[in-house]
């Protein structure tokens, strides 16, 4: 079983019950038959139109603890009551507990659908095109908690093969973000963390300021100065096991000019928001300097990290764009 069914059908509510009969995002439900009294109960109040050919159909069931979608491709489809052709029918379920986790799936895939090469993909049956991967992979997950998407993350990371220090330098400096800016907010890299050693040392020789992050108490982070050839030697491990300069003065976020800030993360969305390690510090830096336009924020991820489904919280702070590394 897949959660992609191909369906010819003209009728809306025989589409979701053979979706939900027949895709595995629903097989192991804990009450089947109770989700699709709530589904149905909820189609009698309508269903919610997308628009772009896409429509979703929603149920509940208690004890889920995470959100589950199928997709269908209609053939011919039907009419919503705007009169736009609907071909697209997502179905999902979710936890009454755990809407947040509902509301970050749906928006992922939407997003996904609205992509102008991935729905004629889809009607064109070609499961197999390139431009479907991410789609399929959330598909295929669960969108879970933020504790079960970071596991996730790491067993996807421990099995990464990462991109040299030289690949990632040659694809970060001759970005726009980076030849405008004067500072480089930087990292050194954990174990499961992209290296951006080469970006630090091309920005010295290029005469940035090159700062990395100390991490204190209630969520604070601060950037300090590095420089010199043996910056690797002024760096300490920090109680939270990152490496990070000391005794260098700290970045003025008031006065400081054009400045990249490349970030990691666990895994990121295609609407740029990062699911990070679980202290909170880059989503409590950058709402410090929310609405800069001195600031120009970097994700950086390897491809697979965007097939990792994660709930979005309100006080999680997106990028400005994200890098990918195949």
């Amino acid at each position: 079983m897949s959660n992609v069914l191909f369906l010819d059908s003209d009728d809306k509510n025989q589409a979701i019950r053979a979706i939900i009969d027949h895709c595995s995002a629903f097989s192991s439900l804990p009450d089947k038959e109770a989700f699709i009294t709530s589904v149905f109960k909820r189609e009698m109040d309508g269903s919610t139109y997308l628009r772009h050919g896409v429509i979703a159909s929603h149920g509940q069931i208690e004890g889920l603890g995470s959100a589950r979608a199928a997709l269908g491709i209609l053939t011919p489809g039907f009419d919503d009551p705007s009169g736009d052709r609907v071909r697209f029918v997502l179905v999902f379920a979710s936890d009454p507990k755990r809407y947040d986790l509902y509301v970050a799936l749906l928006s992922t895939l939407l997003k996904m659908l609205r992509s102008s090469s991935v729905c004629p993909a889809l009607a064109e049956h070609q499961l197999d095109n390139p431009v479907l991967k991410d789609l399929l992979a959330i598909l295929d997950s669960e969108c879970q908690s933020k504790k079960v998407a970071r596991k996730a993350a790491f067993e996807v990371l421990h099995s990464e093969t990462f991109p040299s220090s030289e690949k990632v330098e040659q694809q970060i400096t001759v970005l726009p973000s980076y030849s405008k800016a004067d500072n480089i907010f930087a990292f050194y890299p954990m174990k499961s963390e992209i290296d951006v050693t080469g970006v630090i040392d091309h920005a010295m020789h290029d005469g940035k300021n090159v700062w990395l992050p100390v991490c204190f108490e209630n969520h604070r982070m601060e950037f300090a100065l590095v420089s010199g050839s043996s910056w690797r030697c002024m760096l300490k491990k920090s109680s939270n096991g990152t490496m990070c300069p000391v005794d260098a003065p700290f970045a003025d976020l008031s006065s400081i000019g054009r400045t990249l800030i490349i970030i990691p993360g666990l895994a990121f969305d295609d609407g740029f928001h990062r699911l990070g390690r679980g202290g909170g510090f880059y989503d409590a830096f950058l709402q410090r300097i929310v609405g800069s336009e001195r600031f120009f924020r970097l994700g950086i991820c390897l491809e697979r990290q965007k097939s990792i489904a994660f709930p979005i919280e309100p006080h999680d702070q997106c990028i400005d764009d994200l890098l990918v590394f195949k």
